[in-house]
């Protein structure tokens, strides 16, 4: 798979918005509808659309299986794609999740995970933040 394709300058992002898709589905379905979208109307104002692929195979019966092995565990690539991600915004400082169907129950969980009390409680003994936002 293929890297993400980043905007022009990374710098002026401020506002990520994360797309994931549902059970069975991939970004491709219509992510890149809702991509084109969002952006359209945030671009000039710091915002990004990023469409997850933790969750994603380029092969249809792929994408099934990987989106049939729990809410936890699909949310958990997410949090860790979102941390991946993340990392080339310097100044980034909101995310917004937006999930079809089972993607918002993987937000929620990568949510938990980002933002959590485990997470500040961890950050505090020197953990990670993820990007600006913790």
């Amino acid at each position: 798979r293929s890297p993400p394709t980043l905007p022009d300058d990374p710098s002026s992002v401020r506002h990520l918005y994360v797309f994931v898709h549902g059970f069975g589905s991939s970004g491709a379905r219509h992510g890149f509808y809702v991509k084109q979208r969002i952006d359209a109307a945030t671009l000039k104002k710091g915002g990004w659309t990023y469409i997850c692929r933790a969750n994603s195979s380029s092969w249809d019966v792929g994408t099934f299986w990987k989106t049939s092995d729990g809410i936890y565990e699909g949310g958990q690539r997410i949090a860790q794609e979102i941390v991946t991600i993340a990392a080339e915004f310097p100044k980034l400082e909101y995310l917004s999740f937006i999930g079809s169907s089972l993607g918002g129950l993987y937000s929620r969980v990568a949510a938990k995970l980002l933002f959590g009390k485990e997470a500040i409680d961890q950050e505090t003994k020197g953990g990670k933040k993820i990007a600006r936002l913790n």
